[in-house]
């Protein structure tokens, strides 16, 4: 089994006739022979594109893309008729492609187990207050997702609602190997490195520790993006990854889309 693993793709901000992260992508995964390819979150920034996205890689290859929403998909810039970011969530959720809820027996051996993850403030510096967290701004930067995602409890609250909802699913599959997926940071080591201009702050935003506690014998790959970093490392027996493509202008010289995809998938053969 050939799988491919991914993240951060923003297509939309990332466009350019010609050379678009989609195209990119079909091309890679057929070079590949890619018989999976797993999307670890931030397709774009309205859940109706990325849908379009993953459907665009199904019809055009003989791929399965599985995904997880990330914060930019849960993002509500045009929808006035959705009030909660949930009824987004419900909507990505409903794509027979999407991990949440839905965990994904890959073979005999394996199975996939995801969903988005969220933040819990514990990657940030205890030198801040809770109130200064739910602010969500530091030196006149603003965190986005205070703008456009309305959970309908606090983010502590829906980091362990998510917990709680991939444990579960988790204790289904005792005898299996696991590919664990989020679009959240798991691990201390891949927040951003300090001293680094206010990411003493921002880090509280990229995801929670507490995911960790789910990770047992059975846990032997976890994926996951949002922190625009490409890195894999292994502790315990476990491999992480972190296979963001980010924004174009965070590419360096080569600009081309097909190079850089290439560059930065993660190919497992399991």
């Amino acid at each position: 089994m050939i799988i491919g693993i991914i993240s951060d793709l923003h297509v939309d901000v990332n466009f350019i006739e010609g050379d678009t992260i989609e195209d990119a992508l079909l091309k890679v995964i057929h070079e590949k022979k890619l018989e999976v390819l797993i999307v670890a979150g931030d397709i774009s920034n309205d859940y109706v594109k990325s849908l379009e996205v993953i459907d665009y890689i199904e019809q055009n290859t003989p791929c399965k893309c599985l995904f997880v929403p990330g914060n930019h998909d849960l993002w509500n810039l045009e929808h006035e008729d959705m009030i909660h970011t949930s009824d987004i969530y419900e909507q990505l959720k409903a794509h027979d492609s999407c991990l949440c809820d839905a965990p994904y027996i890959l073979n005999d051996e394996y199975v996939i187990v995801g969903d988005v993850g969220w933040y819990d403030y514990s990657y940030g510096s205890d030198a801040y207050t809770l109130d200064q967290y739910l602010l969500g701004k530091q030196s006149e930067r603003q965190w986005q997702d205070k703008k456009y995602i309305k959970w309908h409890v606090s983010d502590k609250e829906k980091t362990l609602e998510f917990y709680e909802k991939l444990a579960m699913q988790l204790s289904r599959y005792p005898d299996k190997k696991v590919i664990f997926v989020t679009h959240m940071v798991t691990h201390q080591r891949m927040t951003v490195p300090l001293p680094k201009e206010n990411w003493d702050y921002f880090n509280g935003f990229l995801g929670s520790g507490q995911y960790g506690e789910l990770f047992h014998d059975q846990v032997k790959y976890i994926v996951m993006g949002h922190v625009h970093y490409r890195a894999d490392f292994e502790e315990k027996g476990k491999t992480y990854i972190c296979r963001c493509l980010n924004y174009r202008e965070q590419w360096g010289a080569a600009q081309d889309a097909g190079e850089n995809v290439m560059e930065t998938m993660k190919i497992l053969e399991l």
